[in-house]
């Protein structure tokens, strides 16, 4: 999962939210400084905070305890610490002295990063609010009201309409393009209750059917971004707008691709854990000797599982 700000993780806690998001800012800050190295620590944090299934705060006063939480090393946990006590950071606060931290909060809009945020500040807009205020009176330009306004309005949709509206795509994909197998993940094929957004993977025998199925699809709803495997649009059904995401792969990564999108994050983790444990490495491409990275499977999805030795999880049962 790629974090970002305003991208939380489903059942996260409120307090936990509020700590995650404040990480975030604090890498954001780090980017501008070219402390890549930095801004990973901040963003993994981010991320354990956010699965954390416990309240943060209540782990404070335990010896080890904000330490013990995924992502989070020496560095974060202090930080952690002081935001429970304080609502900032000595780190925020350092970085604030050289960058606008506000504008960072415009960073929930599709297509707006740290950068893009600090030229919009640069230009009169202070923060998120004062973009939606922009776009509400007119003063952006389409595209950028669109996305704004996307952001104000992005809600988790029921599961039911959620599938509706991807099949809606699919069927779209298959009527006019050469591809015709896609497999709808994330969160929809864990048969979660709701979803923020929709994940599809498709199968292409070459890169020509992959670059004519992404023209295709960027022209089905508003285009987020497009690259050379995949890219995201804003597409309307039923009287819902959601964020799709396109992944098309080759037949040979088929089967680790869906399990990939399909998640869940601790699932995948639990599954790269076990492969190291066996010399192995799972990743979004398939399963391989660790030391050798021969290719050992990934095709067919149950691959995974049987070279692992373990039964297979259906997509319902992975969190």
């Amino acid at each position: 999962m790629a974090v970002k700000l305003g991208n939380v993780i489903p059942g996260t806690l409120e307090s936990n939210k509020k700590i995650a998001e404040h990480l975030l800012l604090i890498s954001m800050g780090l980017n501008l400084d070219g402390q890549p190295w930095k801004v990973r620590a901040f963003e993994d944090a981010a991320e354990g905070v956010m699965l954390h299934t416990v309240d943060v705060r209540e782990t404070a006063g335990i010896v080890g305890g904000i330490r013990a939480i995924s992502g989070v090393g020496d560095s974060t946990a202090k930080v952690i610490l002081e935001f429970i006590k304080t609502g900032t950071s000595e780190r925020y606060k350092a970085l604030a002295e050289k960058h606008p931290m506000e504008a960072f909060t415009m960073t929930v809009v599709d297509g707006i990063g740290p950068k893009t945020a600090i030229k919009l500040h640069e230009a009169g807009y202070k923060n998120f609010d004062q973009l939606v205020e922009a776009a509400k009176a007119g003063k952006l330009d389409k595209k950028m009201t669109d996305a704004v306004l996307f952001a104000v309005g992005k809600v988790r949709v029921p599961h039911a309409e959620a599938k509706a509206l991807a099949e809606a795509v699919i069927s779209q994909l298959k009527a006019k393009t050469a591809v015709h197998q896609f497999e709808v993940c994330g969160s929809v094929r864990r048969k979660a209750v709701d979803s923020k957004d929709v994940d599809i993977v498709g199968c292409v025998a070459s890169a020509t059917d992959r670059a004519a199925a992404l023209a295709v699809f960027v022209k089905l709803g508003v285009m987020i971004k497009s690259g050379e495997d995949r890219a995201a649009i804003r597409f309307a059904h039923g009287g819902r707008v959601m964020q799709v995401d396109l992944w098309l792969v080759e037949p040979g990564s088929w089967g680790a691709a869906l399990c990939y999108a399909t998640g869940s994050k601790n699932h995948n983790i639990e599954l790269r854990a076990m492969a190291s444990k066996k010399g192995l490495l799972v990743n979004e491409f398939g399963i391989f000797e660790a030391e050798t990275h021969k290719h050992l499977g990934g095709a067919d999805e149950h691959d995974l599982y049987i070279i692992l030795g373990i039964p297979y999880v259906e997509p319902h049962e992975r969190g």
